[in-house]
């Protein structure tokens, strides 16, 4: 018994040994790391690079269309709900459901659809268009 638990002492003191050599060796590589993204770093910024201007027109744009498609998918789930009440008795039960549902298809066919019509962009698209030629002006 003795002999056997100097063999797994010995044993527990090798993994010992050989995992602070790997504790070492990652530490080692993230000191590498560093250093190499440290000179990466300073090698982009001595490159130029063109200037690139965070704008506010296409998330003006984005604002816009979501609140005509909202607009829209308002009025049209009480338009569908006031047919259905009128012609066939029934009527929408979940408005928030209905609501959502309506307003993500039309979320993703309004830009389809008025971008493939003779006016050939979205509302927001030529509102953000008309602030940028009147700051130019």
């Amino acid at each position: 018994m003795a002999a056997a638990k100097a063999a797994e002492e010995a044993k527990l003191a090798e993994e010992a040994k050989v995992l602070e050599e790997a504790k070492a060796l990652a530490y080692k590589s993230e000191e590498t790391d560093v250093v190499v993204a440290e000179d990466k770093s300073i090698a982009v910024n001595e490159v130029e690079k063109p200037h690139t201007k965070f704008s506010c027109n296409s998330l003006k744009a984005s604002v816009v269309d979501t609140v005509v498609v909202g607009v829209v998918s308002i009025a049209g789930v009480g338009l569908l709900d006031l047919i259905l009440r009128l012609i066939f008795g029934y009527y929408i039960v979940d408005y928030k459901g209905f609501f959502i549902i309506f307003m993500i298809v039309l979320l993703i066919l309004y830009p389809v659809i008025m971008e493939n019509t003779k006016v050939k962009e979205t509302l927001g698209q030529k509102l953000s268009k008309k602030e940028v030629q009147e700051r130019k002006e």
